[in-house]
């Protein structure tokens, strides 16, 4: 059910996105973070919004895939793995809807919906997550995770907003689809967890067998 959920509001936002190049609210709640007062707002926001760029993503993602290999199994490394792979296809995806960014008056740019800074936070924290959040043997500990993954992925969406890369709903859009994607990957753990059951319990057979 939540999983349709978030499907069919993508799916509805993504719609009316590649038909405006924003929407009213976009305006209001874009004005709101780019008055956020404080010194250094806009380092802040430039250097969070650093981790996004291309040759970051492919850094960090194929480290935290050597790493959950590692420690995890090539099951968990598949999963991060998947993030660079839905990250690149986001591109495209953004092509196909068309929507120019806030900075990019002509249209002829980089195109905006869904943002792709916000759908990478979103799935790299979500895929660690999953992966780490059972292991962990305190409730504080896990909450401690939680609350960091949640401000970055705000702090990364508003750091798109305030460098005018993109328009909340850009935002809105990663933030969908990286929870619909992230709720298929949580049904894919336990199905990929029982095939690698099911090779080690076969094992055995096949040595005895030979």
């Amino acid at each position: 059910m939540a999983l349709a959920a978030l499907i069919v509001a993508m799916t509805v936002l993504a719609l009316f996105a590649r038909d405006r190049a924003f929407f009213v609210w976009d305006v209001t709640v874009a004005g709101w973070v780019m008055d956020i007062p404080g010194p250094g707002v806009s380092s802040l926001m430039e250097a969070v919004s650093w981790a996004g760029v291309k040759m970051a993503i492919v850094i960090m993602v194929l480290a935290a895939t050597a790493l959950a290999t590692r420690f995890l199994g090539w099951r968990a490394g598949l999963l991060v793995f998947s993030v660079l792979i839905i990250t690149a296809a986001n591109e495209e995806f953004k092509e196909i809807i068309g929507r120019p960014r806030p900075d990019d008056v002509d249209g002829l740019g980089n195109k905006s919906f869904p943002s792709g800074h916000a759908l990478y936070a979103s799935l790299l924290t979500g895929v660690t997550w999953l992966l780490v959040a059972p292991k962990l043997p305190k409730q504080s500990h896990r909450l401690i995770m939680a609350g960091t993954f949640v401000a970055w992925l705000l702090v990364t969406g508003m750091s798109r907003i305030h460098l005018e890369k993109h328009w909340p709903s850009d935002v809105l859009g990663a933030y969908l689809l990286g929870a619909a994607l992230l709720l298929v990957m949580a049904w894919a753990i336990p199905i990929l967890d029982g095939i690698g059951r099911s090779s080690l319990e076969s094992s055995p057979d096949e040595g005895e067998a030979s």
